[in-house]
């Protein structure tokens, strides 16, 4: 360990953790980040936040920010994609690193950074603090997304049609499955799924298109996976300075009852009706009152814009 700091010139790592997860011990999980990092160093204090509800969360962080300023170091989360999402939207704003332990049913974002659960993924943001003169960071891109005249990041996904339904569904009915959820409520929308008329346009690097018709789903990925590894976008990297759109058009029921099991293992690119674009830039707008989904949680309804924001995650990994 570095020399001992005194408690008045430590700073402060912000750990936020759902209590009320059943996939994860709280206590546990936060005495390990706490053990782990201050076996390496002395820098640090830890203040550890928990909260009934996401809304509750982030205004007790928002608060802890603003009075704290300068002395707050680093933001860690303990959840899965929801919690990432919060501690993205934190970090980002306030410009602070974020240490990510996947504790979730679905964990894409942190898959897809190759973050490993528990132990590992703990370690990790302990040395990447414990680094001198200042903690080592890995840069990942993130979605900047605005729905119903809000505007805010998302890590991993941002959902559109059928996907957006599945969630719909899995945190309304199936939520005590876990990371099953998401197979149970495949099985049941599919038989009663209709396409949804749409306008998407999009801008890449190549080139822009816009598009009227019926649409299955218009759903944008920063790494591969969404629902807990299905590989809807397999050529996806969230630090390549673009987003995967993934565009299918109306197709059957039939065919539909395909598309989610062959994502699993990437190989849906190969039916006519789904397409994958690199975008930087992406705008769909749906009826009123189909569901927009950012890293697993209902944001909206009726439609979004996102555009890639390259870098802007500081990630310790």
């Amino acid at each position: 360990m570095s020399a001992s700091h005194t408690e008045s010139d430590q700073k402060l790592v912000l750990v936020l953790s759902n209590r009320n997860s059943k996939q994860h011990h709280h206590s546990d999980t936060v005495g390990a980040i706490t053990a782990s990092v201050t076996a390496l160093t002395s820098r640090y204090a830890f203040q550890v936040l928990t909260a009934p509800s996401r809304t509750a969360l982030i205004a007790d962080a928002e608060r802890l920010l603003e009075r704290e300023g300068d002395r707050i170091a680093a933001v860690i989360v303990c959840g899965g994609d929801g919690m990432v999402n919060i501690g993205a939207n934190l970090a980002i704003k306030a410009d602070l690193p974020l240490g990510i332990v996947p504790l979730g049913s679905g964990n894409d974002f942190a898959r897809g950074m190759r973050i490993r659960r528990g132990t590992r993924a703990i370690n990790g943001i302990a040395r990447a603090l414990a680094a001198t003169p200042e903690p080592v960071t890995t840069a990942a891109d993130a979605l900047l997304v605005r729905v119903e005249n809000h505007q805010f990041y998302a890590a991993n996904s941002v959902n559109f049609g059928f996907d957006s339904q599945i969630n719909e569904i899995a945190n309304a009915r199936f939520a005590w499955l876990g990371g099953a959820r998401y197979l149970a409520s495949l099985v049941r929308l599919i038989p009663r799924f209709k396409p949804t008329r749409m306008r998407v346009s999009y801008e890449g690097p190549a080139r822009k298109a816009s598009l009227d018709g019926s649409f299955t789903l218009v759903s944008l990925l920063n790494t591969a996976a969404v629902g807990g590894g299905i590989r809807l976008a397999p050529g996806a990297a969230a630090g390549d300075g673009e987003l995967d759109a993934v565009i299918i058009r109306g197709i059957s029921r039939a065919l539909l009852s395909a598309v989610f099991p062959l994502a699993t293992v990437g190989l849906h690119p190969w039916l006519s009706p789904v397409k994958l674009v690199r975008i930087r830039e992406l705008t769909a707008t749906g009826p009123a009152e189909l569901p927009v989904y950012v890293d697993g949680d209902l944001v909206g309804f009726g439609g979004y814009t996102a555009e890639v924001a390259p870098g802007v995650l500081r990630l310790l990994i």
